[in-house]
């Protein structure tokens, strides 16, 4: 469902986008006109599609974005400046999403997309289209948890020492390799999960020698988001 401004009356959202000139004035509500229209129904790998203002992510000021956002069949979420005509401008993977849940900005039908790297802040202009997104979006991130979690695909566990990405503090985590993915937990319980690694993007696995290193029988995971920084008990259990 789109989302249309009242008669004769303008959010100051839009009157924003007006000065920006970032989207024209008889375009900011209505990306279904004849050329949009057709582009959309060329392109049948989407399951839902709307606009929401984003939280720019790196804006010394607060700084609202209205995007154009594409959840496409193959599970990724893809960011437009205008429509699906125009510059993709990010793209998240639903593997790499730990969370949907209500935010605490002060913005009406606000919520969060959280994955390991950021957490993206957005807003709907009604409730109904914040809705239709939970809907969508948490069935499918129950089933992607699922997945990491089926005990039965179990390939190797056990115990490691992690630098957090942000605080830079060593954590002892318990890791389990089920399938394509490296889930992480606080504990062996495997009750509560704090991050995943999707093995077929880790680029390269560094060791790294115990005079350089903070920690010995460390090793890096690189991967296109960020560097993991590991270490193990043992030597054997490094190699």
């Amino acid at each position: 469902r789109l989302m249309t401004d009242q008669p004769g009356k303008k959010s100051s959202y839009q009157s924003q986008l007006e000065a920006e000139e970032e989207f024209p004035a008889n375009q900011a509500c209505n990306p279904f006109q004849k050329k949009t229209n057709e582009i959309h129904l060329k392109n049948t790998n989407w399951k839902l599609g709307s606009w929401l203002w984003k939280l720019a992510g790196r804006s010394a000021v607060e700084n609202w974005q209205k995007r154009w956002f594409v959840l496409t069949k193959d599970e990724k979420l893809i960011t437009y400046s205008k429509d699906q005509a125009s510059k993709i401008l990010g793209v998240i993977e639903l593997d790499n999403v730990l969370s949907i849940q209500t935010d605490s900005t002060n913005k009406p039908h606000s919520f969060s997309i959280v994955t390991q790297v950021r957490t993206y802040h957005l807003f709907a202009e009604v409730g109904e289209e914040r809705d239709r997104w939970f809907e969508t979006l948490a069935p499918l991130l129950d089933r992607l948890k699922t997945k990491r979690n089926t005990t039965q695909y179990t390939q190797k566990e056990g115990y490691l020492w992690k630098k957090g990405g942000k605080n830079k503090n060593w954590k002892r985590r318990w890791f389990v390799i089920k399938r394509e993915t490296l889930v992480y937990y606080v504990d062996d319980q495997c009750n509560k999960e704090r991050g995943y690694i999707i093995l077929n993007k880790i680029e390269r696995v560094e060791s790294c020698s115990d005079l350089d290193a903070e920690r010995p029988n460390s090793f890096n995971l690189h991967t296109p988001e960020r560097i993991y920084n590991l270490a193990a008990p043992t030597q054997s259990e490094q190699e």
